[in-house]
């Protein structure tokens, strides 16, 4: 694959409501022959070997970030002060740090999560987001206690489960496999969005309603062994791009995603030893936050 290629097909993995394109800088350079590689922070996207041959020019920060459509720039954080935000899986990792983030902004947050939270931030309501009830009633009570809802945010997801592809022999089959990450991670997500919907469009007065999901790098980048979580990342992904062509004129409501790679959280926290040994870069909760 040529350089113009690998740029162009890296580039039509950023392309924001406006259809503007984000400039994707060039990460890395290694050895006599340049290995480049392309994505956002510590997310790769692609990489390729780049022949002597062909020169590479980079651009300091300031001028990458002139590319990203200009409607951004006017976007602060002071826009969330009283604002009213719904989030699930709020009590720890990312959630936890985005809840931290919104408050000391001025935003009020209720959050849903199966456990309690250490923190004090924000309130908590307990939520099991693979059911149907439980996300409903987060809303009803973030209504109820605050008169609307300005913006929602799908975050809360677990890791694989062992049980689905192990060379374990027609004995194994007896059983079904655990289903714990389809029903939080996908079918919560896609609880967390019809019900979130609704009550955005609900809000009248409000000029900006957004719906934030998470899904991951997992959601376009293979990771083998994790079968069933990236099954979910990549319909999470597909569940943002359906949506957000149809919501704004539907609902008023704006729909992104949010992919991060691997994070310092407790959801990975087998993993992460091994992974910072491989020299893999790695988030913490507050970067994604």
């Amino acid at each position: 694959m040529d350089v113009r290629s690998l740029f162009r097909i890296g580039a039509s993995h950023f392309v924001d409501h406006d259809h503007y394109i984000v400039h994707v800088p060039v990460q890395r350079l290694q050895g006599p022959t340049s290995i480049l590689e392309i994505g956002i922070g510590a997310s790769t996207l692609l990489r390729a070997q780049i022949p002597p041959r062909i020169s590479l020019k980079f651009e300091p920060p300031h001028r990458r970030m002139a590319r990203f459509n200009p409607h951004h720039a006017s976007l602060s954080l002071d826009n969330l002060s009283n604002k009213v935000i719904v989030l699930s899986g709020g009590s720890t990792g990312i959630g936890a740090a985005t809840v931290h983030l919104l408050d000391s902004q001025g935003a009020k947050v209720v959050f849903g999560d199966v456990v309690p939270a250490k923190h004090s931030v924000g309130d908590f309501f307990r939520t099991d987001v693979s059911k149907y009830d439980d996300t409903h009633a987060l809303f009803q009570y973030a209504l109820h206690k605050y008169g609307r809802i300005d913006h929602a945010v799908a975050n809360a997801g677990v890791i694989e489960q062992p049980g689905w592809f192990q060379p374990d022999g027609i004995e194994s089959l007896q059983q079904p496999p655990p289903d714990l990450v389809v029903d939080v991670n996908l079918k919560g997500t896609l609880y967390f969005a019809h019900i979130a919907l609704q009550y955005l469009a609900a809000t009248k007065g409000i000029t900006d309603h957004s719906l934030t999901v998470l899904s991951s790098q997992a959601g376009f980048k293979e990771t083998p062994g994790l079968f069933v979580y990236q099954a979910t990342k990549h319909a999470i992904l597909g569940l943002m791009r359906s949506l957000r062509l149809y919501t704004p004129a539907s609902f008023g409501v704006r729909v992104n995603a949010v992919c991060p790679s691997m994070t310092t959280t407790q959801m990975v926290a087998g993993i992460q030893d091994a992974w910072k040994a491989g020299g893999n870069p790695v988030n913490h909760p507050e970067d994604i936050a």
